[in-house]
């Protein structure tokens, strides 16, 4: 009969060692309480390093050996001092004030420090100056909270893994990163399809990319505001974002704003969006039967006197009976549009 367990040999830096029966099943933290009861040495004082990895408590063992090629662990132990921190870091509801009130040494130590920001990434700020230019802290901190990058060193804000892990996050930390990578397609796209507004820190020539300005304003119509004037000139790009988020209109070129089936598949999703036309276009009559047969709602934004045309306001009710307040007084008493509106589907 096969054994449940699994011999994996533990052994300290000074060269001492041991044999400990495993059960795959066990998470670290249950071969840490093995530890100390088979050589003493409590469990927060415990650091499990495996192939030059450091194992994680919640980690299962049988993963870990799945991935690992031999079964030798070192165990470093920590100080006493450390190990206080480090328990009350991960225990502490409010890491950051807890980090901020430690004595200096505890702020430069890497192991609180890494606990502190994994729980808040803004606690980077609090860190050592040495600290906030380790990559594989800042990277667990922008994990935490993208914003975080803005307390990283030069360095680390060009570091490209950093910035991406960051602005995935939090699409607006971008604005942290260097200027390099504010210029680079793949970092721009992953920020703005995590955050439309993230556009605005994207270089020029991005906020000129088609492909860009779309993945951004598809989602946030107003992220428009930022895209260069060639890009907001783009009929197809305009007219995909304008049946999606019509008041996106205000950010179209002034040829686009005048271009009927631009406008009129705006007011389609928006009825506001008309605000953003030329009065040419809210006086035109036709223009305007056009209009509030795609949404009634839009002949409150029509000229005065396109308020006061029988025509319009015939199209208008008979789409909606309760834009009538909208029409003239004239005509609100109108017989007959009163009778349209009245047997309105709506």
């Amino acid at each position: 009969m096969l054994s449940p367990f699994l011999e994996v040999e533990v052994c300290t830096l000074d060269g001492q060692a041991w044999n400990v029966s495993v059960v795959p099943s066990w998470r670290v933290s249950d071969l840490k309480r093995e530890l100390e009861e088979l050589v003493g040495i409590p469990r927060t004082q415990q650091r499990l390093v495996m192939d030059a990895l450091e194992l994680q408590e919640s980690e299962l063992l049988v993963d870990i050996l799945e991935r690992c090629d031999n079964l030798s662990i070192t165990i470093v132990v920590r100080s006493p001092e450390e190990a206080f921190w480090l328990g009350k870091m991960r225990e502490a509801f409010f890491p950051q004030d807890l980090l901020r009130n430690a004595p200096l040494e505890i702020r430069s130590n890497r192991e609180v420090v890494m606990a502190a920001v994994r729980r808040h990434g803004h606690s980077l700020k609090l860190a050592c100056d040495e600290l906030r230019d380790d990559s594989e802290i800042v990277l667990l901190a922008v994990q935490q909270t993208g914003a975080a990058l803005a307390y990283a060193s030069e360095d680390v804000r060009a570091d490209r893994g950093v910035v991406l892990a960051a602005v995935r996050q939090q699409g607006c930390a971008l604005q942290y990163a260097a200027k390099e990578l504010c210029d680079d397609r793949e970092v721009v796209l992953a920020a703005v399809t995590c955050q439309s507004q993230a556009l605005r820190y994207a270089s020029l020539k991005l906020r000129g990319d088609a492909e860009v300005v779309f993945a951004a304003a598809i989602r946030d119509g107003s992220a428009l505001e930022h895209a260069t004037e060639e890009v907001r000139s783009n009929r197809d790009l305009i007219l995909a974002v304008v049946e999606k988020h019509g008041f996106a209109l205000l950010y179209a070129s002034s040829s686009l704003k005048s271009d009927w089936h631009v406008v009129l598949c705006a007011v389609a999703q928006d009825s506001t969006a008309l605000k953003h036309a030329p009065e040419s276009l809210r006086s035109n009559v036709e223009f305007m039967c056009l209009a509030v047969s795609e949404n009634a709602f839009c002949l409150q934004y029509a000229t005065r006197d396109l308020r006061s045309h029988r025509d319009v306001i015939l199209e208008a009710v008979d789409h909606h009976s309760s834009v009538l307040q909208y029409a003239s007084p004239e005509l609100r008493n109108d017989h007959e549009v009163l009778h349209r509106a009245s047997i309105s589907v709506h």
